[in-house]
Formats: C-alpha cells, sequence, structure tokens
C-alpha cells in the first residue's frame, strides 16, 4: 500500500490472517453453533479499499455508506 501510512504491511497482515481464520473455522463448523458454510472463500486485502475506509473515517459522519454497497465488519 504505497503512500498509505494507516497500518504496517505486519498489521495488515494480522488483520487479513485472523478474519481469515474465523471464516475457515465458520465455513468448517467449528464455530459456535453456527453450520458449516460452502461457499466462504478466503478474503485478500486491499489497500484501495484500506483508503475508501479511512477517508469514510474522515468525513467522520456516522453513517457507515460503504457498508451499504460492500458490507463492512464492525466487531473485529
Amino acid at each position: 500500500c504505497d503512500g498509505q501510512n494507516y497500518y504496517t504491511g505486519a498489521q495488515r497482515g494480522a488483520l487479513i490472517d485472523k478474519h481469515n481464520e474465523l471464516r475457515t473455522a465458520i465455513a468448517e463448523g467449528r464455530h459456535g453453533t453456527l453450520p458449516a458454510a460452502r461457499n466462504m472463500y478466503q478474503l485478500q486485502y486491499s489497500c484501495s479499499m484500506e483508503q475508501k475506509v479511512q477517508d469514510e473515517i474522515k468525513e467522520c459522519s456516522g453513517r457507515a455508506s460503504l457498508a451499504e454497497r460492500y458490507g463492512q465488519n464492525f466487531f473485529v
């Protein structure tokens, strides 16, 4: 993510790895009472999405406008 100083490479890796670990556990039926999933794919980090999120944070509108188009995880 050239020119973006929001996260380090290690932080980006940790974020995506933790999401994918949870997604794998859910997909395999190893997470609580959730059923196993058939088509839950691994996520890839997106530098352009990182920039969009940072832009939304700067606006500080209190709305999650990206969630309307992309989906958004507020809990991780």
